[in-house]
């Protein structure tokens, strides 16, 4: 904002873009010239999004057996004897109407005799595996590679 006094006595204030008070102040020679660089708008950086990684066929295979084979395993076994073994376990899955899809097998098992809880672990043949755990309810550990871990 600018203020001038008026030949009557008055004050004025008016208000001047920034941009027509570039230069003023300096010699008529450098009228114009800057010292700075010259305002540029540049278009906004394009932001980069990273998609989530999917799982190889395999691992979601595993993923989906495991889901389905652990839920359809808990409510056939509830309020009856759960297996205490993987070895066990595997002897009663056509009892229970339950087996994995395409070559996938349920290669570990758990049960918590305490709280009433198992996991279980579903290898593909490339070795990608995952296990769920009846207790959250939910997909718990899984791989690209490696085998079932230990359960025990």
């Amino acid at each position: 904002m600018i203020s001038l006094r008026l030949a009557t006595g008055l004050t004025a204030s008016v208000v001047v873009p920034a941009l027509l008070l570039v230069g003023c102040g300096e010699d008529s020679a450098d009228a114009g010239a800057s010292s700075s660089a010259p305002l540029t708008t540049q278009p906004p950086a394009e932001e980069v999004v990273t998609p989530p990684s999917t799982p190889s066929d395999d691992l979601a295979s595993a993923q989906a057996d495991v889901e389905s084979l652990a839920v359809q395993l808990e409510s056939y076994y509830r309020g009856g004897d759960y297996p205490r073994s993987l070895d066990e376990l595997l002897g009663t899955l056509a009892d229970a109407g339950v087996a994995p899809t395409e070559d996938n097998e349920v290669a570990a098992y758990a049960y918590d005799a305490d709280t009433v809880e198992l996991t279980l672990c579903v290898e593909a043949p490339s070795g990608a595996w995952a296990t769920y755990d009846t207790e959250p309810m939910t997909l718990r550990q899984g791989a690209e590679s490696g085998g079932c871990p230990d359960l025990g």
